[in-house]
């Protein structure tokens, strides 16, 4: 009976710290995390610093489309994000992006131009005597080159030619080569 009672005793104590573990674990308000959360967190601490809780790109709408800036040349509004080239006139223009992807550029182009024609180059793409896509008025076309200059930081250059005519008549040739001459006279 010695026996058994140091059996009994055993298997009560046994039976005691397992009813403690289970009632503590039941009734601890911290709870394992499921394996998902384990990888976000540890992919989160893994990323470097500066991209934590990084604001939204602004120049992308929450489906990630580029967005339309507010600056146009003729009837073209360009993609937000390209500053102005030094060098660009209203009928010219040169814009600069960087950290721009090209395919979304062409995207946000292939939406808006019905070009007459498109030539592809290895770093972009040219869209000859463009029309707007939006509209059936009659548009002066515009000329549309899209560059990527640099791959490693997707810096992209947009080149825009307004072929719309001149609010100014331009002068007939023979009157042209005196007005030249006169200019020149002065100079000298």
């Amino acid at each position: 009976m010695g026996q058994l009672h140091r059996v009994s005793a055993r298997a009560a104590a046994l039976l005691a710290c397992t009813a403690a573990l289970a009632c503590a674990t039941a009734c601890s308000t911290r709870r394992e995390p499921a394996p998902e959360e384990t990888l976000r967190a540890e992919s989160a601490a893994a990323a470097p610093r500066h991209t934590r809780n990084a604001p939204a790109d602004v120049r992308f709408d929450a489906h990630g489309k580029l967005k339309a800036s507010s600056r146009r040349i003729g009837w073209l509004e360009l993609p937000s994000g390209f500053r102005e080239r030094p060098g660009s006139t209203a009928r010219a223009a040169s814009f600069e992006a960087d950290d721009m992807p090209l395919p979304k550029v062409r995207a946000y182009l292939d939406q808006r131009l019905i070009p007459e024609g498109v030539d592809y180059r290895a770093n972009g793409m040219s869209y000859r005597n463009a029309l707007p896509s939006h509209t059936q008025l009659a548009m002066p076309p515009v000329n549309v080159t899209v560059l990527e200059t640099d791959r490693d930081r997707h810096t992209v250059r947009l080149l825009v030619d307004d072929l719309s005519p001149p609010a100014e008549k331009p002068l007939p040739f023979d009157v042209a080569v005196q007005e030249h001459a006169r200019e020149r006279s002065r100079a000298e």
